[in-house]
């Protein structure tokens, strides 16, 4: 996946300690992975929310403080852009992020009355221990990319004129060509055609695969290339012109113009990210069909997927999105609300393999979420990670809320 990461906060690490840190991350280049983040880019905020919480570890907010700080993260990119090293990947937060204190600092702060054993403050601690933190990590590698040049492969454009316009294809195509990428533009006319399109693609004669369009023609492109039999896969990019583009925002593409968008493309640079498989009624990929009815069977979600009230307000925007745009997820809540259609639902939750709870649950809302975006940039769930490993559950349990 070609990302826009952007760097959003400046003064980490500085002077010296920069010179450090930016000399040790540029030793750790191996074979065709570049590393191209700036040491600006190591950003604490990221692990405090996004972190790949363990098994069983439940994130409450309790204090008003700590919900006016999720304010702030809807600046920062669903990407944690660096990850711990070795053996302390699998430790939780806590441990992670865990004080650097020797056990007789932390016996002597404890005795003078100051909690010893505590999280780490990378914005009060010494050089040292700052430094001590930052050999914990390592930055996520980016797999180069050859786009340009005598011997790069085109990109296939899967443009869905329909969301995005005619003019729109011919200024994508110009910005590729200028950045000396060759590409072809593939029209999309019907509703599945980024999903067969991409199934059916002589997709050895191309580098990446590049889709023009909302959330639902980049959806369809990613399953049309995993339902290939032939199990052949691209590097994939996005330049959003849909009406929600939540995978836009939890990438970091610029949703203004297409500019943003290509340069990060030309960029070459590809990081992977997750998707999690939907079985519909379904225990196994067998058997399963190789054509569009396949999507009725099995699909791979990107951003999120969610049940009662969010399903039933996306259900009815698709009536009112030709008319009133992004516009028409208000319109379809505000029907939802004055017909009532917010009542509870219950569902029989497992999670590995084990009951969350034997009577189920009850709410009028839940997402099983891989970015932090829905619905045109609402955040559901500001801890999600696109490529944490992991998927966020969430839900409501007060239908009043």
């Amino acid at each position: 996946m070609f990302s826009g990461f952007t760097s959003y906060m400046s003064n980490l690490v500085a002077g010296n300690e920069l010179a450090r840190v930016q000399k040790e991350l540029e030793e750790q280049r191996k074979g065709n992975y570049a590393i191209s983040y700036e040491v600006q880019d190591l950003n604490f905020d990221h692990l405090r929310r996004k972190r790949a919480f363990v098994q069983g570890v439940n994130i409450q907010l309790e204090e008003e403080k700590n919900k006016e700080e999720l304010i702030a993260f809807d600046n920062l990119p669903d990407i944690l852009p660096l990850v711990p090293k070795g053996n302390m990947a699998e430790m939780n937060y806590e441990e992670l992020m865990r004080t650097t204190a020797s056990e007789a600092e932390i016996a002597e702060a404890t005795a003078n009355g100051t909690p010893g054993d505590k999280m780490f403050d990378y914005n009060s601690e010494d050089t040292a221990s700052r430094n001590s933190l930052l050999d914990r990590f390592e930055l996520i590698r980016k797999r180069q990319v050859l786009l340009s040049g005598a011997d790069a492969l085109p990109v296939a454009v899967i443009f869905n004129g329909y969301v995005s316009g005619a003019a729109k294809g011919e200024e994508v195509q110009s910005l590729l060509y200028g950045r000396n990428i060759q590409n072809e533009l593939i029209v999309c006319e019907q509703d599945l055609d980024p999903f067969t399109k991409t199934l059916e693609l002589e997709i050895d004669n191309y580098s990446a695969l590049i889709a023009v369009g909302g959330d639902g023609t980049f959806n369809q492109m990613i399953n049309g290339m995993l339902a290939r039999p032939d199990k052949k896969r691209l590097p994939v990019g996005l330049v959003p012109t849909g009406q929600s583009n939540d995978m836009a925002r939890s990438l970091g593409i610029t949703l203004e113009s297409a500019v943003s968008a290509i340069e990060n493309i030309a960029k070459g640079e590809a990081i992977g990210i997750d998707t999690t498989r939907v079985l519909i009624d379904r225990s196994s990929e067998s058997g399963l069909a190789t054509d569009t009815e396949r999507l009725s069977q099995c699909r791979h979600m990107l951003s999120n997927a969610s049940l009662s009230m969010p399903a039933r307000i996306a259900n009815g925007a698709n009536t009112w999105k030709g008319c009133f745009g992004s516009s028409a997820f208000g319109l379809s809540t505000f029907l939802q609300g004055v017909s009532c259609g917010f009542v509870e639902d219950c569902y029989q939750l497992s999670i590995d393999d084990k009951p969350y709870s034997q009577g189920g649950v009850n709410t009028t809302l839940m997402q099983v979420s891989n970015g932090k975006y829905s619905n045109g940039g609402m955040i559901m769930n500001p801890f999600a990670a696109i490529n944490d490993g992991l998927i966020d559950i969430c839900w409501i349990s007060d239908p009043s809320w």
